[in-house]
């Protein structure tokens, strides 16, 4: 990957961290970036928000630039992350991705069973990203799987849904951005 790929890499995890977490609004906040750190293929984003700080632990795909998966920790939830985010930049709004649902199947390496789940989808009107929200995909299972290997995700073509290709995400550096994250929004919650 040369410079101009990753530097195009952190302005849409930028982007996408200041887009979608609850202390993001319209408003530009490149300029409160205060760290990014690189962990193998994840990277730690810190910035400021009205009122606190947040962190988000995100990658891009191997073969999609445009598809990121995001676990944001916040001190005002106590540094728990949510489930994963996948975050995927469209050239337009997609309405059937407004207040939908789709099915994604993933697969850690080593796992002898894959995961299939309906996961939430929020697309705003005019916007280009689409945000799927998983409930099952979360840091626990990330961090057992270690940093070998990559994370499959894709659409099992069932009921209406044509199957997809598989996106693949590196779990290269996962722990240790993981650990990263988690440690400097604690650190933050005593401030």
């Amino acid at each position: 990957m040369d410079k101009q790929q990753i530097n195009y890499i952190r302005l849409m995890i930028l982007v996408c961290a200041l887009f979608t977490t609850p202390i993001a609004n319209a408003f530009d906040y490149t300029d409160r970036i205060s760290d990014i750190k690189e962990f193998g293929h994840w990277q730690v984003v810190e910035f400021a928000g009205p009122g606190q700080i947040g962190y988000r632990l995100a990658t891009t795909s191997i073969i999609h630039p445009n598809i990121h998966i995001a676990f944001d920790f916040l001190p005002s939830k106590n540094c728990l992350s949510a489930p994963a985010i996948m975050i995927i930049k469209y050239d337009s709004y997609i309405e059937s991705l407004d207040d939908g649902l789709v099915i994604l199947t993933y697969k850690f390496p080593k796992e002898k069973k894959q995961t299939t789940e309906f996961v939430k989808t929020e697309m705003s009107k005019g916007d280009s990203f689409a945000f799927l929200l998983f409930q099952k995909l979360t840091t626990k299972k990330f961090y057992r799987a270690g940093d070998k290997g990559k994370l499959a995700i894709w659409v099992p073509g069932v009921y209406y849904f044509a199957p997809s290709d598989n996106m693949y995400f590196s779990l290269d550096g996962f722990m240790s951005a993981y650990k990263e994250a988690k440690k400097t929004c604690t650190d933050n919650m005593t401030r």
